[in-house]
C-alpha cells in the first residue's frame, strides 16, 4: 500500500485568483505512518488502559434537548458546540446550556439542514455548512448570527465537510460530483475559499466513490483532520495558519482495500455499496481524533464490522477492539484536546449481564465500571477519557 511521494503532487496545485496564485495544500512530506493492524494489540478488557474518566452532564431545558448529535466541537475554553438534527447547541465546559446558533427556518441566520460545522482558526466563530452550500457564520460564545457567505462560483453538488482556512477563509470538501458514477470527468474534492467566499484554489482529485461520512473532524488545538479518501491512505491536517498539509498515512498493508475498488466494478456505484462495505479488506477510516499522546479512529473491516484503533504517539504500540453487538448504539469518540478524548453516550438501552459481554470493551467499561446510563428525561452525557499508553 506504499505510495511514492510523487503522488503528492496534488499539494502543488494552484488556482490563479487575482495577481497571485494560492496553494491548496502545504508542500510537506508525510512523516508519520500508522500501521494499526501491526502495532495495535487486540484487547477484550480495556480497564488496564483507562487512566481517568469524567462525565459532563449536559443541561436539559426545553430549548436545549438534543436528540441525535452529528458533530462535537470544542471551543478554546473547553465549551462544547454540538451539531444536532435540530440545530447548533452551545454548552459551557461544565455542561450548562449557553445558546443556540440559528434555528430551522427560511429567515436570516436560519437553515433547513446543516451538513457540517467548524470553528474559525481563532475559535471565535462557528461556520455552518448548509445543504445548499451556504456558509452561515455565528459567534461561538452566544450563537449570535453574523452573516451568510455564498461560495463563488456556484457549485452544482452538495458539499460534505467544512474546515477553517488561512486568512479567515475556509475549505469545503465533497466526496463525489453530482453524478457519482462519472469517473471520466476529473473531479476535485477539496476547495479553498477566501473570507468573502471566492474560490482561490482546488485539488485532491477523486480516486474512487467517496462515502460521505465524517469527512472532516476537529482535533486537539482546533486543528482539523481530513480523513483519507476512498482509494488513498493519506490523512491531511490543518496547521496553525489553517492550511491543510499531508499529515499521516494509515497503512493496513495487504489488508487495505485496493484503490479504485468501487470504480473498477463498473456500473452504478450505489449498487456496489454493500459489496464495498463487506469486502474482505479494511477501509473507511472515520472519526480521526488526536491528543498529545494518542491517535484514535474507527474503520470498517471484513463483513462491514466496525474496528476501533488507539495508536500511541511516538511508539509502535497501540490497542484495538471490535464492535460485535450489531443492534447496540455505538459509543464513538468524537472529539479531542491535548489531554482528553470526548464521546457522547446516547444509548437508551439497559443491558443485562449476558448482553454486556457482547459489547465493545470501552462501552462495556462505561456501563459496568462507571454505571453510565441515559436519563429518560435528560440529555446524553459527554464522556471525557484519558488513556494510559501502557498497562
Amino acid at each position: 500500500m506504499k505510495k511514492s511521494l510523487g503522488l503528492l503532487g496534488l499539494s502543488l496545485l494552484f488556482c490563479q485568483c487575482g495577481a497571485e496564485p494560492r496553494t491548496l495544500l502545504s508542500n510537506v512530506p508525510v512523516e508519520t505512518t500508522f500501521r494499526p493492524l501491526q502495532q495495535c494489540e487486540i484487547v477484550q478488557d480495556i480497564a488496564p488502559y483507562i487512566d481517568t474518566i469524567e462525565i459532563v452532564q449536559l443541561e436539559a431545558t426545553p430549548e436545549s434537548m438534543l436528540g441525535e448529535v452529528n458533530k462535537l466541537l470544542l471551543r478554546p475554553d473547553g465549551a462544547f458546540v454540538l451539531l444536532t438534527h435540530s440545530g447548533i447547541m452551545i454548552f459551557d465546559a461544565q455542561g450548562k446550556f449557553q445558546a443556540r446558533a440559528g434555528r430551522i427556518g427560511h429567515g436570516p441566520g436560519e437553515y433547513i439542514k446543516l451538513n457540517d460545522i467548524c470553528l474559525t482558526t481563532n475559535g471565535q466563530y462557528i461556520l455552518a455548512l448548509s445543504a445548499f452550500n451556504q456558509i452561515l457564520q455565528y459567534r461561538a460564545d452566544n450563537g449570535a448570527y453574523v452573516k451568510t457567505i455564498v461560495p463563488s462560483p456556484k457549485l452544482e453538488y452538495s458539499c460534505d465537510g467544512i474546515a477553517p482556512g488561512p486568512e479567515d477563509g475556509f475549505y469545503l470538501y465533497a466526496g463525489n460530483p453530482a453524478n457519482a458514477d462519472d469517473f471520466e470527468t476529473p473531479f476535485d474534492c477539496l476547495l479553498r475559499y477566501d473570507s468573502e467566499g471566492e474560490r482561490v484554489s482546488q485539488g485532491l482529485p477523486r480516486k474512487d466513490f467517496g462515502l460521505q461520512v465524517a469527512a472532516i473532524t476537529q482535533s486537539a488545538g482546533n486543528s482539523y483532520i481530513l480523513r483519507p479518501q476512498e482509494g488513498d491512505d493519506i490523512a491531511y491536517k490543518t496547521d496553525a495558519e489553517g492550511q491543510f498539509a499531508p499529515w499521516a498515512r494509515i497503512d493496513f498493508g495487504d489488508k487495505a482495500i485496493p484503490s479504485g475498488y468501487v470504480k473498477n466494478l463498473g456500473g452504478s456505484v450505489w449498487t456496489h455499496l454493500q459489496d464495498f462495505l463487506r469486502a474482505d479488506y479494511y477501509k473507511m477510516p472515520l472519526y480521526l481524533e488526536q491528543t498529545a499522546y494518542a491517535f484514535y479512529f474507527t474503520a470498517a473491516g471484513p463483513e462491514a464490522q466496525t474496528h476501533e484503533f488507539l495508536c500511541f504517539t511516538g511508539t509502535e504500540k497501540g490497542i484495538r477492539w471490535t464492535k460485535t453487538a450489531v443492534s447496540a448504539t455505538p459509543f464513538i469518540i468524537r472529539g479531542a484536546d491535548d489531554e482528553w478524548f470526548y464521546g457522547l453516550y446516547d444509548d437508551p438501552k439497559s443491558y443485562n449481564a449476558g448482553e454486556l459481554t457482547t459489547l465493545p470493551p470501552l462501552k462495556r467499561y462505561l456501563i459496568e465500571r462507571i454505571g453510565l446510563k441515559l436519563a429518560e428525561d435528560g440529555n446524553p452525557p459527554i464522556v471525557k477519557i484519558r488513556f494510559k499508553t501502557e498497562k
